[in-house]
């Protein structure tokens, strides 16, 4: 009975230790694996990865977008100098690129000009796309291109986006640099007194006044004496001279000239017209003073009516200024009979109106006797 206690005792163990046993397999066996795993999943990773960004990758590589500047000078830019900045894009043949427009106020840097320039090609077949910046910076310090995108197509008509390297720009002071002394403390200068000049002698001067006087007074009063007359004689015309003929004699003559002219017979009727009327006018204003030449038809003719014409004077005064009128102002086109008839009327209205001179031509003739017997007598 003991030993078969015994045995089921140790058969106990062996059970017990098969499951101990099977239980380490099973934990050494979930730790491979977990190994297994930690392993894998960083080369999966790298796997998709490799899959998804290649295209992307490969085309980053085929486009190089960066700043590059000019040379600067050997004292470094100071605040206010204008720096020539350079956005360089290189990118294959088959690529379109859109080159971006700066603001006016691009981070620190104030834009003054931007251009692109006509792309070129190097030799390795790479299309080279600048744009030309001038910017200025307005305070000392060390400076870095703000991020900008630059927008191009691939051979694919993909869109894709770019940022440009940065490039920094160093920018001096324009003010002296001072050295704090051993303490950290800066001496401060004063202001530099006002210089001091050295005045000139003034006698040279007293004795050029005193030179100059006569002359100044010379020359004025050469200007006081020439400058009116020579103004006088540029700005007033010359007298016209003076006709002292009757106006009836000066009135014939014009109307013979006129006839003499023949205007209506080349068509002319308005012209002819026009110097009718003003050698009746003219006549008018010598005999009756009346301002004929300066009034209206209406005005003149209720100004003769005051005159009391004698005869039938007044209506032919009056049909002459009126078909003038219609002619010069209405556009009539009168015969040219009528026309020639309107010089017949002006020498009618002349001869009967014409004031009677017969004694004032004895008089006339009486000066002149009394003139050459003066004259007689102061020879002898």
């Amino acid at each position: 009975m003991g030993i078969m206690n015994y045995e089921l005792r140790i058969t106990n163990y062996e059970f017990y230790a098969r499951r101990v046993r099977n239980s380490l397999f099973a934990i050494r066996n979930s730790l491979f694996a977990i190994c297994y795993l930690a392993a894998a999943l960083p080369l999966l990773f790298a796997i998709c990865c490799s899959l998804f960004a290649h295209p992307a990758q490969a085309q980053s590589e085929e486009v190089i977008a960066f700043w590059e500047s000019d040379v600067p000078p050997e004292t470094g830019w100071t605040v206010g100098d204008p720096i020539s900045l350079r956005l360089r894009v290189i990118v294959p043949d088959s690529f379109t690129v859109s080159l971006p427009a700066l603001p006016e106020l691009w981070g620190d840097f104030e834009i003054r000009a931007q251009a692109a320039q006509a792309s070129t090609t190097d030799s390795q077949g790479k299309v080279n796309h600048i744009l030309d910046v001038t910017a200025v910076l307005w305070s000392p310090g060390e400076y870095e291109t703000p991020p900008t995108t630059v927008t191009y197509q691939d051979a694919g008509g993909d869109t894709h986006e770019i940022t440009p390297r940065p490039l920094t720009v160093s920018i001096a002071s324009v003010l002296a640099e001072v050295t704090p002394d051993a303490e950290g403390q800066i001496e401060k200068q004063d202001l530099k007194p006002q210089a001091i000049l050295p005045r000139p002698p003034v006698w040279p001067w007293i004795l050029a006044g005193l030179a100059t006087l006569p002359l100044l007074y010379l020359a004025g009063r050469w200007l006081w004496q020439r400058l009116p007359r020579r103004k006088r004689a540029l700005h007033e015309p010359e007298a016209e001279p003076v006709d002292e003929r009757f106006p009836e004699e000066i009135a014939y003559e014009k109307l013979d000239t006129i006839e003499a002219l023949d205007l209506p017979a080349r068509g002319e009727f308005k012209q002819h017209y026009i110097l009718v009327t003003e050698c009746v006018r003219a006549y008018v204003e010598g005999v009756y003073a009346i301002p004929a030449l300066d009034s209206t038809t209406y005005e003149l003719l209720g100004a003769l009516r005051r005159k009391k014409l004698p005869g039938d004077t007044f209506a032919v005064a009056r049909d002459l200024l009126n078909e003038a009128d219609l002619v010069k102002f209405a556009k009539f086109a009168p015969s040219v009979e009528a026309a020639r008839l309107s010089l017949i009327q002006a020498r009618h209205f002349v001869d009967i109106t014409k004031p009677d001179r017969s004694e004032a031509l004895m008089n006339q003739e009486s000066r002149i006797k009394s003139r050459q017997i003066t004259f007689r007598d102061g020879s002898d």
